[in-house]
């Protein structure tokens, strides 16, 4: 039997899209957008609102994601992914929605920098900005959940590394910009993300640097002792698969409490597109419970329809 994955990755063969390049950049920003908006089902919530993280300065923009009733609850920090060169607020807003609705939590989002307008370390600066701005942009806040999918992952284990944090969620993260694991190999052609498409955005976001080194691949670091608690979700068939493991490993060999979870047969991006993928919706459920039980903080019911807008915080 065919599965969803397999007729997804048949209609990207038969419309295969032209190859990444800097003239093509804004285009292809637009389509990476757009599919991931149709990717998701529209969530009605309480208050959507956004703000500059650090008011008059030059900190990122943020959304941040009020379910209602989250007063004291765990704060996720969520940092989209699009190999630091796509991506925004508003192609992971389904996503963020999602997590708000099933957790009854807030959620930040960032607008971090992307390359090749702003290369390394512009991304992680901004990521960093935006923790350090939690209290004032949630009127105080719980536990600080860092959070991202692909190099949002890489920020969120980044972030991880250098601030205070209840716990890391890393969806199929690009840990290792060195590209070392296999899995690069066998599934670098053909499953969604080509390994063309790696390189280019790799050479956008750090264009100078060894990409062996701890700093620019958290995966191959061995100073981890200090990270907190993690959970890794990544695809069977992600060319990213092996650096997640790697980090699952290391992690644990540090004495970090870590969960890995290897999903059979997914590819990379698979949890952004709940329409396309039936595997995405029990996925985030399971890891939303996930996350309650590494906290020990109970998920609760939101407040739903109150107002469903994006306006500037405190309108």
């Amino acid at each position: 039997m065919t599965s969803d994955v397999d007729e997804h990755l048949a209609r990207l063969r038969a419309a295969p899209q032209p190859p990444m390049t800097l003239k093509a950049l804004p285009a292809i920003r637009r389509r990476f957008a757009a599919a991931l908006a149709a990717g998701y089902p529209p969530r009605p919530l309480a208050d959507v609102a956004e703000a500059q993280a650090s008011p008059g300065a030059s900190g990122p923009r943020v959304r941040t994601y009020t379910p209602g009733g989250s007063g004291g609850s765990p704060v996720i920090l969520f940092f989209h992914g699009g190999g630091f060169v796509l991506g925004s607020l508003d192609s992971h807003d389904g996503l963020c929605r999602d997590l708000a609705l099933r957790t009854g939590w807030r959620v930040v989002a960032v607008d971090y920098r992307l390359a090749p307008e702003a290369p390394h370390p512009a991304a992680l600066d901004d990521a960093l900005a935006a923790y350090d701005a939690l209290p004032a942009l949630t009127d105080g806040c719980g536990p600080v959940v860092v959070m991202g999918d692909s190099a949002g992952g890489w920020l969120a284990a980044q972030v991880a590394l250098r601030r205070p944090a209840a716990l890391q969620v890393l969806l199929y993260p690009a840990l290792d910009l060195s590209c070392g694991g296999a899995s690069h190999a066998e599934f670098g052609t053909g499953y969604g993300l080509e390994s063309p498409a790696i390189a280019f955005c790799y050479d956008c976001f750090a264009p100078t640097g060894p990409r062996e080194d701890g700093e620019l691949s958290p995966a191959l670091r061995t100073d981890l002792g200090h990270a907190p608690p993690a959970l890794l979700l990544v695809g069977g068939r992600d060319p990213l698969r092996d650096e997640a493991i790697a980090y699952a490993g290391r992690l644990a060999a540090a004495g970090v409490d870590v969960q890995l979870r290897v999903v059979a047969g997914m590819i990379h991006g698979f949890m952004t597109a709940p329409l396309v993928f039936a595997r995405a919706a029990p996925e985030l459920e399971r890891l939303v419970d996930d996350m309650s039980r590494a906290l020990a903080v109970p998920l609760l019911t939101p407040t739903v329809g109150v107002r469903d807008a994006t306006v500037p915080l405190g309108s």
